[in-house]
């Protein structure tokens, strides 16, 4: 297969990192979150993860498989029936960047879903406001007063180019297949000296260091991959600086252990979903486990959930 180009950087400097099964991908869906997306994969029967090799990103292709908004209204609607709101509550994520903003700037957030923040930072500032691509949500969020509109922000940059002093987006980056063209915008609509803020799953190399097949962190929900390096690398392609950056939601010494192990033992199903072969085969591993996750430790190696980061606009 020829790599295609890096989505973040737009060199030809990617590689091939892992492979997945289709067949893996929608069985995982249909189990944990009764979806059905056997049509969603008809491209091939191989979704790849490549590395740009300038920056360390990971991002999954083809790019086809990223979730359109019939996607996530599906996925609402899952949720919906189970009693969960897919529209995250107040994180430690939300409460690092609530500190990095300053009283009466003007504020954008990228992604907003219903508007959950946009209410909270009303409380620094009246001059924020929300954009967002599924148009049910961005509904609800104008329902309780907030301006959203369902918009994309490259059509933004047209008439609000360098008018923010904040453009932020929570757990939304992932979602985006086309880094490139999605980043330069929103440092385009910030103000000379802004700051660019987003959070986003933590991958080290997956979330929580070993959830591999953890099945929200996989297309077609989430396309890329990021961690700190790729953050910092990134200012070598952009006119911004990191100047700040959290982890958030860390797992436990025995979550650690449960998803060491079965990573090593190339388990792919739910917990509650493990057959009895796969629970030995983990149970033997975990010996193993315990002393690799004991010497992270003393390094000071854990696994967090999240990372939150704070850019500088040159």
């Amino acid at each position: 297969m020829e790599t295609p180009k890096s989505p973040v950087t737009k060199t030809g400097r990617t590689k091939i990192i892992d492979a997945f099964s289709t067949e893996d991908i929608v069985g995982l869906y249909r189990q944990q979150e009764n979806l059905d997306l056997a049509d969603f994969f008809r491209f091939g029967e191989t979704v790849y993860l490549l590395e740009c090799e300038d920056t360390g990103y990971r991002f999954y292709f083809p790019f086809e498989v990223a979730g359109d908004e019939d996607f996530y209204q599906k996925l609402k609607l899952e949720g919906d029936k189970k009693g969960l709101e897919y529209d995250r509550d107040w994180s430690p994520d939300h409460e690092f960047a609530f500190g990095q903003i300053g009283a009466d700037e003007k504020l954008l957030e990228i992604g907003c879903n219903t508007g959950k923040f946009l209410e909270k930072i009303r409380e620094k500032t009246n001059f924020a406001e929300g954009v967002e691509f599924n148009s049910v949500a961005a509904e609800a969020a104008r329902k309780k007063g907030l301006r959203v509109r369902n918009i994309d922000i490259a059509e933004l940059v047209e008439t609000e180019a360098e008018t923010f002093d904040v453009v932020c987006g929570f757990q939304v980056l992932e979602h985006i297949p086309n880094i490139e063209p999605f980043l330069s915008a929103a440092i385009k609509l910030l103000k000379k000296g802004g700051k660019l803020i987003f959070s986003v799953p933590n991958n080290e190399p997956y979330f929580q260091r070993f959830s591999k097949y953890e099945v929200l962190n996989l297309p077609p929900h989430h396309v890329g991959l990021w961690n700190l390096k790729a953050f910092e690398r990134i200012t070598d392609f952009y006119e911004i600086n990191l100047e700040n950056y959290a982890f958030t939601g860390r797992s436990s010494f025995k979550a650690d252990i449960y998803l060491r192990s079965k990573l090593m033992a190339g388990i792919k199903s739910l917990p509650k979903k493990n057959t009895l072969g796969e629970k030995v085969k983990m149970f033997a591993l975990a010996p193993v486990s315990i002393i690799f996750n004991g010497f992270d430790a003393l390094r000071g190696k854990v696994g967090f959930g999240h990372i939150t980061v704070v850019f500088r606009k040159k």
